[in-house]
């Protein structure tokens, strides 16, 4: 999801907090907990999938001096 749709749904939800209705607080109050969700396991994709480059960099390394 783009930054700025998710920052609206973000800035819509935290409004909605304060909101009259309960159902509507419910709603904002899972919605930012989903979004807090979202950037957790973004966050820990980026690192799996930066570990798994450093992972292939040495094994390509180790490969290029298995062949000298």
């Amino acid at each position: 999801m783009e930054k700025d749709k998710q920052q609206q749904i973000r800035e819509l939800a935290e409004q909605m907090q304060h909101a009259a209705n309960p159902d509507q607080q419910n709603l904002a109050r899972g919605t930012l907990e989903l979004l807090e969700y979202v950037d957790e396991l973004v966050l820990a994709l980026y690192n799996a999938t930066e570990t798994c480059c450093e992972a292939m960099s040495l094994v390509y390394e180790g490969s290029l001096r298995t062949e000298s």
